[in-house]
């Protein structure tokens, strides 16, 4: 269907929202929307000021880095440099979490510190944080995993993190055992960390009306 009101916006953060308004849906009704959008993959994302990138440092909802639990084991695994750092944090998360499957309700770093277990969500939080007590930055990503092409399905929307250094973005993925490997096929859609974030609770799409139903395949 076509939209008179369509509204493209880049934030800036460098994620792409699209806005349209649907109008005139009688009751019991419904409309079907189709998007298509061209894709291209890079192996490196490009450069960020200082002043973005100390929202990635502090502490917030979910990457608890501050908490004395997480501080302790961010100074045991912190290492030489910060490439080794995060080599040590990642090999630390990716052995200590155990895989329970796909939680609904994201319940953070903490949590999967004490629980000892979570989903590809909660050893993103774990990993963003132990990586933000260390100094660097690190932000938690949500999207697909994909080398070539492929039709995208809700089940498979994954979250993983990256972290900020030598000038760039690096995927660091715990929960799929990749670090700082397989870039490309990293397809992000959303950054969910970050405290001046506004989007971060949308995930994939979200709605202003609570009298409207809305899915997406």
């Amino acid at each position: 269907m076509e939209f008179r009101r369509l509204f493209p916006i880049v934030l800036a953060d460098g994620t792409q929202r699209l806005f349209f308004t649907l109008e005139n849906i009688p009751p019991y009704g419904n409309r079907n929307v189709s998007i298509t959008v061209e894709l291209g993959q890079r192996e490196r994302y490009g450069l960020i000021s200082e002043e973005k990138l100390d929202q990635y440092l502090v502490e917030e909802r979910f990457i608890e880095s501050k908490d004395p639990r997480i501080t302790e084991i961010a100074e045991q695994r912190r290492g030489h440099s910060k490439a080794e750092t995060i080599e040590n944090l990642y090999t630390w998360v990716s052995e200590y979490l155990q895989e329970e499957g796909y939680v609904a309700r994201d319940q953070g770093a903490l949590h999967a510190l004490e629980s000892k277990a979570g989903d590809c969500t909660e050893s993103a939080y774990l990993f963003s944080a132990l990586s933000r007590a260390n100094n660097i930055p690190a932000r938690v990503m949500a999207g697909y995993v994909s080398s070539g092409n492929t039709v995208l399905r809700s089940r498979d929307y994954h979250n993983w993190a990256e972290v900020y250094i030598d000038n760039a973005w690096w995927v660091v993925d715990p929960n799929k055992k990749n670090f700082r490997e397989k870039q490309a096929d990293y397809i992000a859609m959303n950054i969910i960390s970050g405290v001046d974030n506004v989007n971060r609770e949308s995930q994939r799409f979200y709605g202003t009306s609570d009298d409207i139903e809305l899915s997406m395949n």
